[in-house]
């Protein structure tokens, strides 16, 4: 009988702690993940943006103790500091000076900020579904998204604003079901808070502003209620903008004007560079629209993808049924706005193309509405599971599930599918930043890797250092890419590394394999995900590694060095051969320890047989039909016995030249270069246009005839020696608008596009044959020769081209809405009428003649604000922009009329000062005039 009323007394105990646990089972899932936290801490490396995060938020700080300079001077001085600025507070408090001391603690910070996060994504889901089941699916789904989470410790940006988002979502879901002044203020914090982090953040405060007019609305027509409503959208609308001017120091400069220059950064993203997307090397200018989705699908599991959009659809199918709900109920127009903020999100990205990096990191913040709609979906997947089984009559009209048993069969395979990614992420730990879902190859050796971004952070360069100090104990080695590791090495760790300050003296090199980093030194180690190498270790010095691993390496270089290569191409400080398969270049040098100067780099010039086949990386190399490269000896070389060799892999397209040289401070210098015999398909292609083209009457006869060919210009001459094609070939290209060219030529007024004969000609049965691509942008001229080649140097008369009919159109158009008055009165009448058109000024003149349109048009433009001023022209003490420019490059004359466009600065104008000069002589005319407010 005690037996049993004490093993009651523990039954009922344990039945009591569990339901308390159960209570709080989102404090009980944060002590875990805490817990874990602490544990995998040092496992992450520092991140490429590390150093200056931590700067942002420095400068700030210092500007609120006083130090002004520094912040008004930094380029990210737009970034918002509502993370940083605390993070910099502790540091300062702490007296933290160690960079791994600094770097762990804001590890240690953001990701406990990411619970944070995750606490409020609990409590939302409990606003929202009443269960804490529902409320524990909504954190664990949040805190598992396995790329955010190891974003979590390193990325002191995206990370937070996505946390701060989803704290915001419980602001505003809060406020609407208090309806409560002080609640609604509180939410205006939140928002605040949001749009300094990131200024994205600021669209969520007109969606409150909407459902808050709703309220008021639905107020006035009941009649009851209007005076609490406004003044909640009063409380928001003072509270959000207050918060955000009280935390982000630029705004107490320039004012509401650091938003407009945040939102210009956010679209116009400081970083061009090239990504990697399904297989193109894409400049991030010019991303597809379905990029930002295709990343979102293919990188959170998929089960949160399903039940996200089951949960869109339910959401959709509630309002449908109850429209009135969309406008008078709250927990509704939320769901709404989840949904809405997604669509319009992906959409705007979609139109506006901003330039993105790194996957989908920026808009990570999207995960918070997903998150919150994959419960939904698992709400409403579970309510249709239990209608199934009350209606559901079998043998008798007995039920083989109650409903009560189906909604836990329907979480059960939901936790079941999230302990799944568990597992996969453990699997690939620490580099949960490399994760993909199932929608990809992920079995197919290096595939991954040539499609897509994988490791884009360099967070990985810490296992490879660790790894080698384990490897080397005792040697110091000399290791390369190693900086971003350093700031979380230890002490001990770091002077157990030399750092190899320098490109041309490392033993060892950490390569970042996902970026593209091969090497010619052997691997000692590499990190492999979904069978995907992101990470390398290589041996430079090969003194250092085992005679097996070096063997090689020395057959290669006996080989070079004993003529089994042929001659070389060229004899320099290198010796430099195209090996016997023509698939790479081998250099050679002995007594080679190490080169004394760092800044030196090796160029190859690779010419291809077609033009289609250069890099393509275009952004860069616009203009040459050819693919430049270059390399330090670290990237492709090795060192044995005082000896050096390298060797560099070739392009696997047909290659007609190959010109070797080397990079210093100094200049470029050409070592050698070499002709690769064509192929017979080659070389008939070639006879073939030479003959084609011979019998049409070519645009210019001189040193060479050119012939224009499409969108080329091709250069023939026979009989033809060497001899012919020394020196270099002058291309100068003039558009018939000089906003086409690049920004590297517009001062100029037209683009070189000058080449040598050996990287874009070929000399076959006595004749030369060069093809040079052109321009895609209308051309009005083009400037032809040839020099410094001993003898037949020659210059043509400039050559002309017609403008095509759409350009002839658009002219005469602008000029009909400029003499029609659709443009008001003129600015200035003189020589040349000057309009306003929008941000623009047309110049319209007729009668027009040549003489009309000499000399220089001057536009000086003066800002209301000096500040909008270039920094060179505050430098020389100027108060105003030059647009000075010439008629050719902005205008045309069509039928006794001259019509010109000029585009005026985005900033606020005071005035102008318009006329027409001939540079050292007369002033035709001039005037200052005011600029009318636009």
């Amino acid at each position: 009988m005690v037996y049993r009323t004490l093993s009651g007394i523990r039954a009922a105990r344990l039945k009591s702690a569990g339901a308390f646990l159960w209570r709080w089972n989102g404090a009980v899932a944060l002590a875990l993940f805490a817990a874990v936290g602490l544990a995998v801490l040092d496992d992450y490396g520092a991140g490429d943006d590390a150093w200056h995060q931590w700067h942002i938020g420095a400068r700030a700080l210092d500007y609120i103790l006083g130090d002004a300079d520094e912040l008004l001077a930094d380029h990210n001085r737009y970034y918002g500091v509502a993370f940083e600025l605390p993070l910099s507070a502790v540091e300062r408090v702490l007296g933290l000076e160690r960079s791994r001391d600094i770097y762990l603690t804001r590890h240690l910070l953001t990701h406990a900020f990411h619970l944070v996060g995750g606490l409020f994504a609990w409590a939302l889901a409990l606003r929202m579904f009443g269960s804490r089941t529902l409320a524990l699916v909504a954190m664990l789904t949040f805190l598992l998204h396995p790329r955010i989470y190891a974003h979590s410790f390193f990325n002191t940006k995206d990370a937070p604003f996505m946390s701060m988002f989803m704290i915001a979502l419980y602001a505003v879901h809060r406020a609407f079901g208090k309806n409560a002044v002080g609640a609604f203020a509180c939410a205006g914090v939140a928002v605040g808070l949001l749009a300094n982090i990131r200024v994205m953040g600021a669209a969520l405060f007109p969606a409150v502003v909407i459902m808050l007019l709703c309220d008021i609305a639905a107020a006035l027509w009941a009649r009851r209620g209007a005076r609490r409503s406004a003044l909640c959208a009063a409380a928001f609308a003072v509270a959000a903008p207050l918060t955000l001017y009280a935390t982000y120091p630029i705004m107490w400069v320039e004012g509401p004007l650091a938003l407009l220059s945040a939102f210009r950064t956010l679209n116009d993203h400081p970083v061009q560079i090239f990504v990697l997307f399904q297989g193109e090397i894409i400049h991030n200018s010019a991303l597809p629209p379905h990029y930002l989705p295709t990343w979102m699908a293919i990188t959170t599991p998929p089960l949160t993808l399903a039940l996200a959009a089951l949960g869109i659809l339910a959401t959709l199918w509630a309002a449908a049924r109850r429209p009135a709900d969309a406008f008078g109920n709250s927990e509704t127009r939320f769901r709404l706005m989840l949904a809405a903020a997604l669509a319009l999100t992906l959409a705007a990205v979609a139109a506006f193309s901003p330039h993105m990096v790194n996957g989908w990191r920026h808009f990570f913040f999207l995960y918070a509405p997903v998150c919150l709609l994959s419960v939904c979906g698992l709400e409403a997947l579970a309510s249709a599971a239990a209608a199934w089984t009350e209606r559901a009559r079998l043998w008798g009209g007995q039920r083989r599930l109650s409903p009560a048993a189906a909604r836990a069969a329907i979480y059960a395979a939901a936790v079941l599918g999230i302990a799944v990614t568990v597992a996969e992420m453990a699997a690939i730990h620490p580099h949960q930043l490399t994760y993909f879902n199932a929608f990809v190859d992920r079995r197919t050796p290096e595939y991954l890797r040539t499609q897509y971004e994988m490791q884009y952070w360099g967070t990985h360069m810490l296992e490879g250092t660790r790894w080698l100090l384990a490897r080397y104990p005792d040697s110091s080695p000399s290791v390369r890419n190693t900086s971003k590791a350093r700031l979380l090495m230890s002490e001990r760790e770091k002077w157990a590394l030399r750092y190899a300050e320098d490109r041309t003296d490392p033993d060892f090199m950490v390569l970042n394999r996902n970026n593209f980093e091969e090497s010619f030194a052997p691997y000692l180690y590499t990190r492999r995900i979904y069978n995907n190498a992101i990470m390398s270790v290589a041996a430079v010095n090969l003194d250092m590694v085992n005679d097996e691993t070096s063997a090689p390496y020395r057959r290669l270089y006996e080989d070079a060095t004993t003529g089994a290569l042929g001659e070389p191409i060229a004899r320099a400080d290198f010796d430099v051969w195209l090996d016997r398969y023509g698939e790479a270049l081998v250099y050679a040098r002995d007594d080679c320890e190490r080169h004394e100067d760092a800044d030196f780099a090796f160029i190859v010039n690779v010419a291809p047989v077609f033009a289609a086949d250069p890099s393509p990386f275009e952004y860069y190399y616009s203009g040459l039909d050819w693919s430049g490269e270059y390399f330090h000896f670290a990237d492709r070389g090795v060192r044995f016995d005082g000896k050096c060799l390298i060797r560099f892999p070739l392009s696997d397209f047909p290659i007609r030249a190959i010109q070797v040289g080397v990079w210093t401070g100094r200049g470029m210098s050409v070592w050698g270069e070499t002709t690769i015999p064509p192929d017979a398909e080659t070389l008939a292609w070639h006879r073939s246009e030479y003959a084609r083209l011979s019998e049409l009457e070519p645009a210019v006869r001189s040193g060479f005839d050119v012939h224009w060919d499409g969108d080329a210009l091709v250069y023939l001459k026979a009989p033809c020696s060497e001899s012919d094609v020394r020196g270099r070939f002058l291309l100068s290209v003039f558009p018939s608008d000089a906003d086409d060219l690049p920004d590297k030529s517009r001062a100029l007024g037209h683009e070189s596009r000058n080449f040598d004969f050996a990287l874009h000609g070929l000399i076959f049965d006595g004749a030369c044959m060069a093809r040079r691509a052109l321009p895609e942008y209308p051309i009005r001229a083009i400037e032809l020769g040839q020099w410094g080649s001993g003898g037949g140097d020659w210059t043509a008369p400039r050559l002309a081209r017609a403008p095509d009919g759409t350009l002839i159109d658009a002219r005469l158009e602008t000029y009909r809405r400029a003499a029609d008055g659709e443009m008001g009165e003129p600015l200035v009448k003189a020589a040349f009428d000057v309009y306003l058109d929008g941000e623009s000024l047309i110049y319209a003149k007729e009668p027009c003649a040549e003489d009309d349109t000499r000399g220089r048009f001057l536009v000086s433009v003066y800002p209301e604000n000096a500040a909008d001023l270039s920094a060179s022209h505050k430098a020389k003490g100027l108060t105003h922009d030059s647009l000075n420019f010439d008629f050719a490059d902005r205008g045309a004359a069509l039928g006794g009329k001259c019509v010109a466009r000029l585009d005026l600065p985005d900033y606020a104008i005071d005035r102008l000062q318009l006329g027409q000069w001939i540079p050292g002589g007369e002033t035709l005319w001039s005037e200052t005039v005011a600029m009318p407010r636009r």
